[in-house]
């Protein structure tokens, strides 16, 4: 996925978390990341773009069909057309028929949306 943008240091990562965790660890190994909690998505201008998507572990918001609508319609606003946008969860009954299963286990789903 990444050598589609030439390289870590030309991606943008947008991580969509109530928490840093995944942030961090991005930052550490130099990946140019934003992250915002899902409320406040607005604030970011449509016009700043993103590679990569990152929605993680928002299940009660994905679970409600109008905010996970909503959510996925703002990162897409916000996401290259060539870019991607990965759904980590763990509530595998929030998944859309539409999604690819990147990954499971029995304590998350991933999807590729």
């Amino acid at each position: 996925m990444l050598g589609t943008f030439n390289g870590k240091e030309n991606v943008k990562i947008l991580n969509i978390a109530e928490t840093n965790k995944d942030s961090d660890f991005l930052l550490e190994k130099d990946y140019d990341v934003t992250t915002i909690e899902p409320n406040n998505i607005r604030e970011i201008p449509a016009e700043e773009t993103y590679q990569i998507v990152l929605i993680t572990y928002l299940n009660k918001i994905m679970n409600n069909e109008w905010e996970r609508n909503d959510l996925l319609f703002e990162a897409s606003e916000r996401r290259w057309a060539e870019g991607f946008t990965i759904v980590s969860t763990t509530n595998k009954n929030i998944i859309d028929e539409g999604w690819d299963r990147v990954e499971e286990n029995n304590k998350f789903s991933i999807y590729l949306v």
